[in-house]
């Protein structure tokens, strides 16, 4: 199924492309949140009339996002969990407990935004994690996960 996002979707495009999804996708998730609207003439020429207005808005995102990214990596975040005797840690640590962290810091940041490379922390130690803050700008955090 053809759409024309309306916002920038990650792995999917910038807002103003149009692009082939499965109608699953489209009619379930992205066309309900606004995200997107079906392609056909109508919304073809609506999209044409308001090309210059969607590219105005995608610069500004875009610029805010790089000033984001700017900000976030000049964090290092610490966290403190509890852990047994030979070091290990109880439960892990995972996308809410860095959303957590960021919003102390007083960035609020969805958590579907935030990326643990290497999946959920089971470890003592210094770990990167990624903020994505626009569709190719992503920002790597420092996270120190002690005792």
């Amino acid at each position: 199924m053809k759409i024309i996002l309306l916002e920038s979707v990650n792995h999917l495009g910038r807002s103003g492309d149009v692009v082939d999804v499965k109608p699953g996708f489209a009619r379930n998730y992205l066309i309900p949140n606004g995200f997107a609207l079906a392609a056909n003439k109508d919304n073809m020429a609506v999209l044409e009339a308001k090309q210059a207005e969607i590219n105005a808005k995608e610069a500004e995102k875009r610029k805010a996002a790089e000033a984001l990214k700017t900000e976030l990596e000049k964090l290092t975040l610490s966290l403190k969990v509890e852990t047994n005797d030979e070091g290990h840690l109880f439960g892990a640590v995972g996308v809410p407990e860095v959303a957590k962290l960021l919003s102390g810091e007083g960035h609020e940041i969805v958590k579907r935004d935030i990326v643990l490379p290497s999946g959920p922390i089971t470890a003592l130690g210094e770990y990167t994690v990624e903020v994505v803050c626009h569709v190719d700008i992503t920002a790597k955090i420092t996270l120190n996960v002690i005792k």
